[in-house]
């Protein structure tokens, strides 16, 4: 068990700077291996959708956390709050415009078969005819 100590360290210390690194990109494997399945299997067009989903999750933090300034009447920590979420914001628009090299229809006939079966299946649980739910 020391010997493996000895090497973490080691290993801990020769990486550990480069790490450190804010600039700096890294994810876990297990992401990197879902990533690269839904890329495989749909092309470019994943990396797009997944690209603004997480930098809608990540605006949707700094306005929750703008908020919490602007309770707090922290006017510095909400202006700076703020210029982060317009970066963001301006981010998104910029991601959106990019086109992909295929995958499109592919990724959007998955996108509805697993919204419909979610549909269905929640409507099932919930004992609600899908006629009435939309409306028909």
């Amino acid at each position: 068990m020391g010997a493996k100590s000895g090497d973490r360290q080691i290993i801990e210390e020769e990486v550990g700077t480069q790490l450190d690194n804010p600039d700096l990109v890294g994810i876990p494997e297990g992401m990197v291996d879902a990533i690269d399945d839904a890329v495989e299997k749909y092309g470019d067009e994943a990396l797009r959708h997944i690209a603004l989903f997480c930098l809608g999750k990540w605006m949707a933090i700094h306005d929750e956390v703008l908020d919490q300034h602007i309770e707090l009447d922290s006017t510095h920590a909400a202006v700076l709050t703020a210029g982060d979420l317009t970066t963001l914001a301006n981010a998104g628009k910029l991601l959106a415009s990019v086109g992909s090299f295929g995958g499109d229809e592919e990724w959007r006939a998955m996108l509805k078969e697993l919204t419909v079966q979610s549909v269905l299946e929640q409507c099932e649980e919930e004992h609600i005819d899908i006629s009435t739910f939309f409306d028909k």
